[in-house]
């Protein structure tokens, strides 16, 4: 554009103006304004600011979000001395080395975690560090660019985590209990592990790699995959199941678990947290003290119902052996895999368990027909120490001294072990905290002198048991009712006072005696006599294996009552190969051996019968068959069998009912062959 002017001398010349469009030049600056503001608030988001470093004169320049994070005020001074003052100390030298060797020597960017100590207030803080450093053309550093991101929140989270990790991990491997997890799918079927502690690896005997590449259902041995899996079913309903297994190990040992499982999601995947509990010695324990306790809770109830068991025995025996009996032909036409066999063992076990409690009531009163064996007393002992701990509990230790020579003894090994159980009863509640409890066997010769002290003794040789704890003690008035039933010291519903009767009643049927000690404060001693016997002795050990069934065919006059007791017993007779004859009471026996019935080699009868008892038959029948021998079969020990206390006649071959076919077919060989 041309626009005239006027001078001083009034004539007008032109002049030439140049006009420029600037709008784009406005638009970029804004748009820069606008981009330097986003990033600004973005560092303050992020808590990350920028730096120049200037390496000619060693001066930078940060942005306001990097001085807070540095926490600089306006004195501080930017050198790089002060850049070097706010690094940690313990992190200068690693952050010296890293620059040198990776940002100078191999000119790679500067990627660094480190920390730094504020300026303003000495706080430390971990800070993310990445920086470029630029180069002139002949390879001198020129200047270095980079931000630097404030991280203390994420490393502290980070170390918090990590801290967890380890404790977890801590507690994970030093529990006594197996630990496992792994994930589980939509229709309830265990993946492979994804985690094992170092006490399942042990406990199964795989490598941790190993155990990684199996799942949970190849630890259950075959009996424990149906429980596993019915419980897993539970688990998924549930979130959480307790649940008792068999586990299988690598070298094929089966042992008992209990299971503690939970259910939870992790990353949106089920996943099963399980405590795998070794119970080998729980359950041990748990059968031994509840065999224990049962036989002390029946001994316990002899003395209050001997009499009333020994005029019912016969009676009751009778109809127990009808029960086992028929449940024992049932179980050999039933498939053992069908259910009815598993109700016909369950029949079979409460009658022998019935069978069991008969004869206990009976021995107190001295009405069972007993068999004693010469039994070596120190081993008898050496198998109760097995279980008597477990009983008595872990405050009391138990002393054996054993005399070095056996101790022969003639008795029943079963009673022996009831006599062990009531003292040691008696022992653990005479014991106040901590204690010991003294078992011994020693050798002694009784003189007449000796025997005055001891009513119904007789001179001889005699093992003592003795059996001494640290308990409360007794006074002399006490000492004078223990053996009397009923009699107890213990406050109501803790004892009966007929466990120290029972004891009595035993010791007294096998010929011994027992002396007391006792007195308050000082314990208790209770010295049991057995008479002493020489030779070898004989102790059937359990597992054992009994002498092998056979039957035969010989022929068998059988006297029975009993019409339904009768029927059975011919029926395990004849499965038995035996030629039977059957008679209803006494006299119809006679006919039979009188009559021409061929050669009859054994008569099997009842003791107990109308008219006339088994042993008197037997003498009968024995004048008409000379060569013929007796088996006796009674649910009550007569008298006509046995001597005074109980103790069979020498010679006499008896089975006490109810017994099984295997019994009777173990004793009809006995007499047939005697």
């Amino acid at each position: 554009k041309v626009d005239p002017i006027m001078l001083a001398d009034g004539h007008y010349h032109g002049a030439v103006h140049t006009v420029s469009d600037i709008t784009e030049h406005r638009q970029a600056v804004e748009k820069l304004r606008e981009n330097e503001h986003f990033l600004r608030e973005v560092q303050e988001i992020a808590s990350m600011g920028s730096y120049v470093l200037d390496i000619a004169d060693g001066r930078w320049k940060s942005s306001e979000v990097l001085d807070r994070v540095l926490g600089l005020g306006p004195s501080y001074v930017r050198s790089v001395e002060g850049w070097v003052r706010l690094i940690h100390p313990d992190e200068r030298a690693t952050m010296a080395a890293y620059f040198r060797e990776h940002v100078l020597g191999r000119k790679q960017l500067f990627v660094k975690e480190y920390r730094i100590i504020r300026q303003n207030d000495g706080a430390v803080r971990w800070v993310y560090g990445r920086g470029k450093l630029e180069f002139d053309p002949q390879g001198c550093p020129v200047k270095m660019k980079g931000t630097i991101h404030d991280i203390t929140e994420r490393k502290l989270e980070a170390d918090a985590l990590q801290q967890s990790e380890e404790r977890y991990r801590l507690i994970f491997n030093a529990s006594g209990d197996a630990m496992v997890s792994c994930a589980l799918s939509e229709d309830g079927q265990p993946h492979t592990f994804i985690m094992v502690n170092d006490v399942a690896c042990e406990r199964y005997g795989y490598a941790r790699a190993e155990l990684l590449r199996m799942t949970p259902l190849e630890l259950d041995a075959p009996e424990g995959r149906k429980v596993a899996t019915a419980a897993i079913k539970k688990l998924m309903a549930e979130k959480q199941a307790t649940w008792e297994s068999w586990h299988q190990t690598k070298d094929g040992r089966q042992i008992p678990v209990e299971i503690v499982a939970v259910l939870f999601s992790l990353r949106g995947e089920r996943m099963i947290f399980a405590v795998v509990r070794d119970i080998t010695a729980r359950k041990q324990g748990e059968a031994e003290r509840n065999a224990l306790q049962a036989q002390l809770a029946q001994a316990q109830k002899m003395e209050s119902i001997g009499r009333l068991a020994g005029g019912v025995a016969h009676d009751f025996n009778n109809m127990l052996q009808v029960i086992l009996g028929n449940a024992d032909l049932c179980m050999m036409k039933v498939s053992p895999e069908s259910p009815l066999h598993k109700w016909l063992r369950a029949i079979n076990k409460s009658a022998l368990h019935a069978k069991s409690l008969t004869r206990q009531l009976l021995a107190f009163s001295r009405r069972e027909i007993i068999e004693p064996a010469r039994v070596d007393l120190n081993r008898i002992v050496v198998e109760m120490m097995k279980l008597l701990p477990r009983l008595i509990g872990e405050n009391i230790a138990i002393v054996w001294r054993p005399d070095p020579e056996p101790g022969f003894v003639k008795a029943d090994s079963s009673p022996i072990d009831q006599i062990l159980t009531n003292l040691a009863i008696n022992a653990r509640d005479a014991i106040r905290g901590t204690g010991t409890i003294t078992i011994k066997t020693s050798h002694v010769t009784l003189h007449h002198a000796d025997c005055r002290q001891h009513p119904g003794a007789t001179p001889g040789d005699y093992v003592v048991l003795t059996f001494a704890d640290t308990g409360c003690g007794m006074d002399q008035e006490i000492r004078a009712h223990i053996f009397e039933p009923f009699f107890t010291t213990k406050a109501a519903g803790k004892g009966t006072g007929l466990g120290l009767a029972m004891v009595y009643g035993i010791v007294s049927q096998n010929n011994g005696f027992i002396d007391v000690a006792s007195a308050p404060g000082q314990g208790t001693s209770f010295n049991i006599y057995w008479p002493r016997v020489r030779g070898a002795g004989t102790h059937q050990v359990a597992g054992e294996t009994p002498q092998a069934v056979v039957g035969g065919s010989e022929t068998i006059l059988l006297v029975e009552d009993e019409e339904v007791v009768r029927a059975l017993t011919y029926e395990f007779l004849a499965s038995l190969g035996y030629t039977v004859l059957t008679a209803d009471g006494p006299e119809t026996a006679l006919r039979l051996a009188a009559g021409p019935s061929g050669e009859i080699q054994l008569l099997v009868t009842d003791v107990i019968m109308p008219v006339m008892n088994g042993r008197d038959l037997a003498r009968r029948v024995v004048e008409l068959r000379p060569a013929i021998k007796s088996l006796f079969v009674s649910g009550f020990a007569a008298d006509a069998l046995a001597q005074q206390g109980g103790v069979l006649d020498a010679g006499v071959h008896f089975l006490a009912k109810p017994f099984s076919r295997d019994d009777l077919a173990r004793k009809v060989r006995e007499a047939l062959t005697a």
